[in-house]
């Protein structure tokens, strides 16, 4: 008797402005897969692939109202939202269709979009996408240094994908023994972005073509997101601007987070080149259930 096929279930994904909601049918989740490439590491994409497009609904917004990214062969368009910076899927072909052949696009889902998916849970394998194509070439750094550095620093470059975006950072060695504050959390938007945070302090940290970068403020409003708005890469994590009053007016919580914020600026790792993100001593914040205001899913 031949196998049955497993049976599907239906998960909810969203963007984090929820101007992007959808719905796919896919066997029970177990494992994702974490891509190698270039693009797919610094978006810290987790993918999953329906059977068929088809498996893939709609329930607010659209393909068109996506910005769209592709590179290199620019076979594969990466979709992201261009309000929030988050990456919803992409669809394409490695190798085109030959002329006469009918072939359908491959198409991935960033299961970090779907609601109440516990991505620590589930297994991860690797997808070697490195090794397709050209290698990578990261973009130079031209910009001003650092205004500082600790002791013993080493200064690292980096960028978004494209290119736009490019940053300089001094820091003690970025490795097993780095002693500095480097955290994954899986709130609502740091779980959207696969982001692992790194807080090295304001006047460590320079950058090119900041101009190029979208800011998106949500939650309690004391940080904007700032993403590539070309290739959609999430880069940092900045404090806003607040007068005296609007301080006064804020928890003590809050309030420390709002200067601490003025103090150390945070940078996602993902954008920095010849970083093993493996070896990095990662601290896991729980921020879904311990950072109010909870997120609501559309």
């Amino acid at each position: 008797m031949a196998d049955q096929a497993a049976p599907l279930k239906t998960y909810r994904g969203n963007c984090h402005c929820k101007a992007h909601v959808f719905e796919v049918r896919l066997p029970e989740l177990k494992s994702l897969y974490s891509c190698n490439c270039s693009s797919c590491t610094k978006k810290g994409i987790l993918w999953c692939y329906p059977e068929k497009q088809s498996d893939f609904t709609w329930i607010r917004g659209d393909e068109g109202s996506l910005a769209d990214y592709a590179f290199g062969k620019k076979g594969m368009h990466y979709k992201f939202c261009p309000t929030c910076g988050v990456s919803l899927f992409c669809i394409g072909y490695f190798e085109p269709p030959q002329p006469g052949e009918e072939k359908n696009p491959a198409f991935a889902l960033n299961a970090r979009t779907f609601q109440d998916l516990d991505i620590w849970s589930l297994e991860t394998k690797l997808m070697d996408g490195a090794s397709y194509g050209a290698p990578f070439k990261p973009a130079k750094y031209a910009g001003h240094p650092p205004q500082a550095a600790p002791e013993n620093a080493s200064t690292y470059h980096g960028s978004c994908h494209c290119g736009a975006v490019r940053v300089a950072m001094n820091s003690s060695p970025l490795g097993e023994t780095h002693d500095g504050r480097v955290v994954e959390c899986d709130c609502s938007i740091c779980g959207r972005y696969g982001a692992i945070w790194a807080y090295p302090r304001e006047e460590y940290v320079a950058f090119e073509g900041e101009e190029n970068l979208s800011y998106y403020k949500m939650g309690n409003g004391l940080f904007n997101k700032g993403f590539c708005r070309v290739c959609g890469v999430p880069v940092e994590n900045k404090a806003v601007s607040m007068s005296e009053e609007q301080k006064a007016a804020l928890s003590e919580v809050h309030r420390s987070w709002h200067d601490r914020g003025h103090v150390y600026r945070g940078l996602n790792s993902r954008v920095l080149n010849d970083v093993d993100l493996g070896k990095l001593k990662k601290e896991r914040v729980y921020g879904w259930k311990g950072i109010p205001p909870q997120y609501e899913n559309p």
